[in-house]
C-alpha cells in the first residue's frame, strides 16, 4: 500500500492536546489534517473547523476531504485514541496487501471484543471495525455519504456498513492487526441506547434486508435472534 495514497483525518471535539499530538507525529509519515467539531477552544492547528456535527458529521467531512485530496484511502482517527508507536503504525500500513480494504490496529480500552489484542503474528479477518480508528479504501464508502445528521447523528452502524461493503459487496479483507495496539479512552458522553435505536431506524428505512441482517447479527444486540425472525415486519417506532 502506498502511503501517499492515504489521508489521515483526526476528528476532534474537546480533546485538543491529543489531537495536536496525533497530527504532529502522524504528519511525519502521512498527509494529516484535524477536523474539529466545535471544541470549546479552537486551535490554530485545526485544519477544518465545523459546527458541532457529532460523529456522523465528522465522518462525512473526512470522506469529503479524502476525495478533495484525491486519496484512495481514508485513515480516520478519533482524538480520544492514543498511539505509542507511530513508526510501527507506518511500517505496518506501508506493507499491507492491496486486497485489504479495511484495516485497524488492535485496541485496548473501550472497544469491541474482536478488536482487542490477541496473540497472533499478524492480522485477523473480522466482519467490521470499530469506528474510532480505521483505515478504509474509499470504495467501501460508496452509498454511505453524506449521511444525514438528523437521522443518525451519533453514527452507530457506519462501521458495520463499511464492513458490509468491504466483505459482502467488494469481497475484500477487513482486518484487525495484532502487530500494533492503540488505546481508546473509555466513555461516550451520550445515550448509547438512543444511538442504537437511531441506527436500527436508519437501517430499516434506507437499506435492504441483507444489510439489515448483517447489522443485526454483528451489532451483538440482545435478542438479535428475535429481530432476525421478524425482520420483514420489524420497524423502529
Amino acid at each position: 500500500m502506498k502511503v501517499e495514497d492515504i489521508l489521515v483525518c483526526i476528528t476532534n471535539h474537546n480533546s485538543n492536546d491529543n489531537a495536536k499530538a496525533l497530527k504532529e507525529n502522524l504528519s511525519n509519515f502521512f498527509d494529516t489534517i484535524i477536523i474539529d467539531s466545535k471544541s470549546d477552544i479552537i486551535e490554530s492547528e485545526f485544519d477544518i473547523k465545523l459546527a458541532n456535527v457529532y460523529y456522523t458529521g465528522l465522518y462525512n467531512e473526512s470522506v469529503k476531504q479524502t476525495e478533495k485530496y484525491g486519496k484512495k484511502y481514508l485513515f480516520f482517527i478519533a482524538s480520544d485514541v492514543f498511539i505509542d508507536d507511530y513508526e510501527k503504525i507506518f511500517n505496518v500500513i506501508s506493507k499491507l496487501d492491496d486486497d485489504i480494504y479495511l484495516w485497524a490496529p488492535s485496541t485496548n480500552g473501550q472497544s469491541h471484543i474482536h478488536c482487542k489484542p490477541q496473540i497472533t503474528n499478524g492480522f485477523r479477518e473480522v466482519p467490521y471495525l470499530e469506528g474510532f480508528c480505521f483505515l478504509t479504501h474509499m470504495d467501501c464508502t460508496n452509498n454511505l455519504n453524506p449521511i444525514s445528521t438528523d437521522i443518525n447523528k451519533y453514527g452507530f452502524g457506519i462501521d458495520l456498513l463499511l464492513g458490509y461493503n468491504c466483505v459482502k459487496v467488494l469481497q475484500k479483507k477487513c482486518v484487525v492487526d495484532d502487530r500494533v495496539t492503540v488505546y481508546h479512552k473509555e466513555g461516550t458522553g451520550y445515550d448509547q441506547g438512543k444511538a442504537l435505536m437511531d441506527m436500527y431506524n436508519w437501517m430499516y428505512n434506507n437499506f435492504d434486508n441483507s444489510v439489515r441482517e448483517y447489522t443485526i447479527i454483528y451489532s451483538g444486540s440482545p435478542g438479535y435472534e428475535k429481530l432476525l425472525e421478524h425482520l420483514k415486519k420489524w420497524k423502529y417506532q
